[in-house]
């Protein structure tokens, strides 16, 4: 007994297609299929090999947490802590130009007044 076709119709409604896709398919001979005259025809044989061909694999997920001990997270400083220890130099370079300053001033005062700095 002969192997069942099936036609342009029917594979697009099984891999839910347009039959304009079908079509194409098989004119860029990506979809194994039979010429039967002017028509395209398909075995179920056909459309299972289409479908082994373009299966894609699974690629598991790296695993970068078993790679990497618990204690090396802190190690490595998040932005947070970037940006915190940033504005945390950025003051004392501050508080240490304002003491300066105030040292000049009062180094100023003491000269004027005949007083000695404190």
């Amino acid at each position: 007994m002969p192997e069942a076709y099936y036609t342009v119709d029917q594979v697009a409604v099984i891999f839910a297609r347009s039959t304009s896709w079908v079509y194409a398919q098989c004119h860029q001979q990506k979809i194994p299929h039979h010429r039967l005259g002017n028509g395209f025809r398909f075995t179920e044989d056909d459309l299972g090999e289409y479908a082994t061909q373009t299966r894609v694999p699974v690629i598991p997920a790296p695993v970068y947490a078993a790679c990497v001990p618990v204690d090396c997270y802190d190690l490595v400083p998040s932005r947070e802590l970037r940006r915190r220890e940033g504005v945390a130099k950025h003051l004392a370079v501050q508080a240490e130009k304002q003491r300066k300053r105030a040292a000049k001033v009062e180094a100023g005062i003491a000269k004027l007044t005949g007083r000695t700095p404190t």
